[in-house]
């Protein structure tokens, strides 16, 4: 940094070496501290003042072209610093109108990604540290109140989000582990009965996908390996089960509901057990049954049920 002096009118030097408060404060060899109409000075005994930057007692502080020490937000050769009132340089985090900063070991303002420790952060184009949710190159990412980027799992507003590694925010399937999610374009973690790309799927309370047999309120379901609702004709083991799916229907169980009891399909009426597995056909008679000496005759139904024009969940 470049050292340069100017020189000052005796009688206001000598006025101002009377009058100031902290002169010799801040004494250094043959420089002391002068202020002037409300504005600060380093100068020698002969009149000389300093400008450009100067390092005074191990303290970093920079003069003006006049020699006006320089205090708050400055702007030097394209590279804003940060003085305090007193006119040190400031580095590390500071906070200005409610905002934090950080200044590298020489007193520059840093911007974009920044690694401190085991946490990164971002800083603005303003400077100031980013908070809460924040679009960085078209990702999301989420920062935490004090400005740390989140990782992993994080509850925003009520609703669950992922973030990798690199903090980014997390869309679509995600496995994680033995469990399979599904995160919304928001990136929300999807709960409950989706329908994604065409077929449906349940996610339980906590995020997981679930496979095999599941009874949802009074309704049985079969979701396969992929998670995906069985619908219509589908062999589970050794057995033959028919699943709901909008055709002509004794009782309407609701979509991917497992059958029980008569029902007419394709035709042909239909036997369940309770366990709603097909029974034998018998063939001369175009008739499933089973048990025939059990319960009413089967009765056949028409008309679609409610939920092959509107589905809800």
């Amino acid at each position: 940094m470049n050292i340069k002096h100017r020189a000052l009118p005796l009688f206001l030097l000598v006025l101002a070496l009377l009058l100031s408060p902290a002169a010799g404060a801040h004494a250094d060899t043959d420089y002391k501290w002068v202020r002037m109409d409300g504005k600060w000075y380093y100068c020698s005994s002969e009149g000389e003042f300093l400008t450009n930057w100067q390092k005074i007692e191990g303290v970093w502080f920079y003069f003006d072209e006049n020699g006006v020490m320089q205090a708050g937000w400055q702007k030097i050769d394209g590279i804003w610093y940060l003085f305090s009132p007193g006119g040190a340089m400031q580095t590390g985090w500071q906070k200005v109108g409610g905002k934090w900063y950080y200044l590298n070991g020489d007193g520059v303002m840093q911007t974009g990604w920044l690694s401190l420790g085991s946490w990164d952060y971002y800083l603005t184009q303003s400077g100031a540290m980013a908070t809460g949710w924040q679009k960085i190159d078209g990702i999301w990412y989420l920062f935490g109140p004090g400005g740390a980027m989140q990782t992993g799992w994080q509850k925003v507003g009520g609703k669950w989000y992922y973030f990798n590694g690199d903090g980014a925010m997390q869309t679509g399937w995600l496995s994680l582990g033995n469990w399979y999610y599904y995160l919304a374009q928001s990136g929300a973690m999807a709960t409950g009965w989706q329908k994604i790309d065409g077929k449906w799927y349940f996610f339980n309370s906590g995020g997981g996908m679930i496979t095999g047999w599941q009874k949802l309120g009074s309704n049985w379901y079969f979701m396969n390996t992929s998670g995906v609702m069985a619908t219509g004709w589908q062999t589970i083991g050794e057995r033959t089960y028919f699943f709901a799916d909008g055709g002509v229907l004794a009782d309407c169980p609701g979509e991917g509901a497992m059958l029980r009891g008569f029902h007419v399909i394709d035709g042909k009426v239909c036997v369940f057990a309770q366990g709603g597995a097909l029974q034998e056909d018998w063939a001369s008679k175009n008739v499933i049954v089973i048990d025939p000496g059990h319960g009413a005759p089967p009765r056949s139904r028409t008309g679609r049920c409610p939920w092959a024009q509107a589905l809800t969940r």
